[in-house]
């Protein structure tokens, strides 16, 4: 079988990593993605660190593709590019508000030459609103968003996530699940698509727990260092030997498990530490005594009685580490090339599977390697454009609808994989244990009547059931549900569907339609692939606690759940992949994805700058060693600036405003017109005292008005409260009102891409109880 996207043609017109790290994903499902550059090439090119004096940015994001050069000023090689928009399926790009419009590539003009295409639009800010004509970049969006206020020790300020990107990449990631729901529904409609995707409504999904939490009761999160506002234990555990050990006990049986582990049966027949809510409740008290169990002996000692009770527990891991560990290169999470202008490279790998297809995964070309070959190709190439999955035309509401999905799945993962399936018009039937889904008591804040908030904003749209699956009746009622289904999500653990009579295989022969989804944590293959694992297990195995606090202090963890939702993500542009394939094969296939595989995929430019640099510089390989970043300090709150599009002028007089006239001889402040001094770029870390001596008498809103004033761009650094006040996400209408059935009328955020006029139907649909 080919991947599902054989035979689909991308134009891709996006730069830098937003866009290109999309159209990698649609390649690597196998989609011809011809990548066209300006004369300049790319400007990623230039994002040190380089390997061989070419950008290792560019390399990872362009894996798979075919690139050309055109000059999109010039009205000839306009044509050109307009003779291969006739033959393309999808066109992406990510351009600054105005700019497509200008080249003569906006939605009006290529629908013209190709009424059929997905046509896709990747914004900052979105469209319209206060906001909607600057442009973007992971720095401003982090802070923006109220990502950088849930990172932190718990007495300090919010922190950026200094291995910028990840925000970045997460855009990608939603980029990839609207160009695949996009595909479907012109499959259903036989009519082409306008697709908008927003980074600000990728952000918040990214935080979709955290927001739930603040939606559903009002509460702010609060930073928590290596801490779960939610489970507990779950954090970074200090050893004999100095070292750290990350420990979660997701459930109940867990909590038992940890306590068998550190011989402290005492603590597991405590009432008061029974549940996760009685352990949140009593936090203290745990973790300190927890603290002294393991600062008795050292990490390894630990890892091996973890390991025989199944508690998800993981090191604090290194480049160096991670690439060697037997479970990485078992399950090939990270792949290894050879670039021929730029020799050995490490990747991140393709974060999904799908059984029989060998996906492709080439090395990147170099800037404009194809141009000749491509004009050719489609320099006389007729036209005719008969939709690769074509069928009977439909009137929908939901892109999803008539789809039904089984979902055993728990905890956040799966559950928000699912979810994006449900907001697309999917039936979605939750099947939960008789005792329910664990995550029901991830809490505080717990809404009325009781349950998580992430837990109800996760699964406030599916239909829910309990069924007992230790009983035969419990299975035959399983069985029942998923022989009619379109897709069956698990997370079982490798191999146990199989033992259980649910594998693939045995699906399939009464429904050979079906696609199975099988989610793990560390992978299908390999010495570990039956371990349990955890949100900061995989935040400290995949390298992300370098991005925040410093090496010499304890591990500080992301606020988000960024690896649960990632494979979450990952997870349902695997099954809509498979689920737009079957159309046109009409049979089934299984696809499985793992956290560990997500965590690391979303790593990857990490890996790639880490693999052989002509220097060391550039945040992706200076992350770990940077200071500790909460933003420019103001007279009230911090602001994040950047000046790429102001001139040496503007600079000069915003200066001049600020009262830092000395500065304007600074070779730091010189060099690059004064944006190597700004946001997170050479010097900027080097001279931010300077800047801050001149904001320091002012508001955040006056010196965000002064650098706009100046052609900069600069954003306040928001919490949840302010965050949720602006007037840009009542403009993208990020926010939505849902019912809950006893709490009433709650917030909720909406997905973060429209299609056409149409709104995911998801908001409007009550829950059903279980």
């Amino acid at each position: 079988m080919t991947g599902p996207l054989d035979g689909l043609l991308v134009f891709d017109m996006t730069h830098a990593a937003v866009g290109p790290w999309a159209t990698m994903l649609l390649a690597g499902m196998g989609a011809d993605v011809i990548k066209v550059e300006p004369p300049a090439g790319d400007l990623i090119h230039s994002v040190p660190p380089k390997q061989k004096g070419h950008g290792v940015v560019y390399a990872h994001c362009n894996l798979n593709k075919r690139s050309i050069k055109l000059d999109l000023k010039d009205e000839g090689e306009r044509a050109h590019a307009y003779r291969i928009l006739r033959h393309a399926d999808i066109y992406i790009e990510n351009m600054r508000p105005g700019v497509a419009a200008r080249l003569g590539f906006d939605y009006e003009t290529v629908a013209r030459i190709n009424p059929s295409i997905v046509y896709v639009n990747t914004s900052a800010w979105g469209s319209t609103g206060p906001m909607g004509r600057m442009s973007g970049a992971d720095g401003p969006i982090q802070a923006f968003s109220g990502f950088t206020s849930i990172n932190g020790s718990p007495d300090g300020p919010g922190e950026y996530f200094r291995h910028f990107g990840y925000v970045d990449l997460n855009t990608s990631q939603n980029i990839v699940l609207a160009v695949l729901e996009a595909l479907m529904r012109r499959a259903r409609t036989g009519e082409g698509q306008r697709v908008e995707v927003t980074m600000l409504g990728s952000a918040l999904m990214l935080q979709y727990t955290r927001i739930a939490e603040y939606l559903g009761v009002g509460m702010a999160p609060k930073r928590m260092g290596s801490a779960s506002p939610t489970v507990v234990p779950d954090q970074a555990f200090a050893c004999l030997d100095h070292a750290y050990i990350a420990v979660t006990a997701t459930n109940d049986e867990q909590w038992r498990g940890l306590c068998r582990a550190l011989g402290a049966e005492d603590l597991a027949a405590e009432p008061r530490f029974a549940t996760n809510p009685d352990r949140v409740k009593h936090r203290q008290e745990v973790v300190h005594r927890l603290e002294a169990f393991f600062r008795s002996k050292p990490r390894r000692w630990w890892e091996l009685k973890l390991a025989e009770q199944g508690v998800p527990h993981g090191r604090f891991m290194d480049f160096e580490e991670i690439r060697y560990h037997p479970q990485v290169r078992e399950n090939r999470f990270v792949r290894t090339l050879q670039v021929p202008h730029q020799g050995e490279m490490n990747f991140g790998a393709l974060p999904w599977n799908f059984d029989g297809v060998d996906l492709p995964f080439e090395p990147p070309p170099a800037s404009g390697q194809h141009t000749d070959e491509v004009l050719k190709e489609y320099a006389d190439k007729s036209v005719e454009k008969r939709l690769p999955e074509a069928g009977p035309r439909e009137s929908i509401a939901g892109t999803l609808e008539g789809i039904t999905v089984v979902d055993t799945t728990q905890g956040l993962s799966g559950p928000f994989g699912s979810m994006f399936l449900a907001e697309m018009g999917a039936q979605v039937i939750k099947v939960e244990p008789p005792e329910g889904d664990y995550a029901r008591e991830f809490g505080p804040p717990f809404l009325d009547g009781g349950e998580g908030a992430s837990f109800f904003y996760m699964n406030r749209t599916k239909r829910r059931v309990r069924l007992d699956l230790s009983n035969q009746k419990g299975m035959d009622e399983l069985r029942r549900l998923i022989g009619t289904a379109d897709a069956f999500m698990e997370d079982f653990g490798p191999g146990v569907a199989d033992g259980m009579g649910l594998g693939y295989d045995a699906l399939r022969e009464a429904n050979p339609r079906l696609i199975h989804c099988s989610m793990s944590a560390f992978g299908e293959k390999g010495p570990e692939a039956g371990r349990p694992g955890s949100e900061l297990v995989m935040q400290a195995m995949a390298d992300c606690w370098q991005g925040l606090g410093a090496l010499d202090e304890p591990p500080i963890r992301m606020g988000a759940d960024a690896a649960s939702l990632s494979n979450g993500l990952h997870a349902a542009q695997a099954i809509l992949a498979a689920l737009y394939q079957r159309r046109r094969t009409g049979v089934g296939q299984r696809v499985s994805v793992s956290m560990y595989g997500s965590a690391l995929h979303m790593r990857g430019l990490s890996w790639v700058a880490q693999t052989d640099p002509d220097a060391w510089g550039g945040y992706h390989v200076e992350h770990p060693t940077m200071p500790k970043d909460h933003g420019y300090k103001t007279r009230d709150l911090p602001v994040f600036f950047g000046l790429d599009r102001g001139s040496e002028e503007d600079f000069q007089r915003l200066l001049i405003e600020l009262g830092l006239e000395e500065a304007i001889t600074d070779p730091r402040f010189a060099e690059g017109g004064g944006r190597l001094a700004t946001g997170t770029r050479l010097y900027a870390y080097q001279v931010k005292h300077i800047w801050e001596r001149g904001f320091a008498s002012r508001t955040a809103q006056e010196v965000v008005e002064i650098i706009e004033r100046h052609n900069g761009e600069a954003v306040i650094v928001n919490d949840y409260p302010t965050l949720f006040a602006h007037e840009q996400l009542q403009a993208i209408e990020a926010v939505v009102e849902v019912e809950h059935p006893t709490a009433g009328r709650l917030r909720a955020i909406r997905l973060p891409w429209r299609i056409g006029d149409n709104q995911a139907v998801g908001p409007e649909r009550t829950t059903e109880r279980a």
